[in-house]
């Protein structure tokens, strides 16, 4: 017989931190056969994969972008019995580094004044 849920979770995880394991999806009961996972709706943008109930992040988030993602997870028995669960990704904001802008001047020889403007971005 075959009776098990999917037990629904939050994960945390820094900005910009592309390759990592966030956790592995959860399940309770009794299942039949191997067990396929997927995820149903939330991951358009291809970020997260799930294999064999590990969920990982792809490529780089970006806090500024997008601070939670929402992903909806089917996990499916050889028996063709399935349960839903909610994943919950909560990306952690960091401290990021201003970059100034590469700017040359030049001057003549005692010459005064103001020589130009360096610009920086704060990410």
């Amino acid at each position: 017989m075959t009776n098990f849920t999917v037990a629904d979770a939050i994960y945390m995880t820094d900005e910009n931190q592309p390759g990592s394991t966030l956790g592995t999806v959860t399940i309770t009961g009794t299942s039949t056969g191997p067990l396929v996972y997927e995820i149903t709706s939330g991951n358009e943008s291809n970020l997260f994969t799930l294999e064999n109930g590990s969920l990982d992040v792809l490529s780089p988030l970006d806090y500024e972008e997008q601070s939670q993602y929402v992903l909806n997870v089917t996990v499916t028995d050889g028996a063709g019995t399935s349960d839903d669960a909610v994943i919950t990704v909560n990306v952690n904001d960091l401290a990021e580094m201003p970059v100034a802008d590469d700017v040359t001047f030049s001057i003549d020889e005692n010459q005064t004044g103001q020589l130009g403007v360096v610009t920086a971005t704060d990410p």
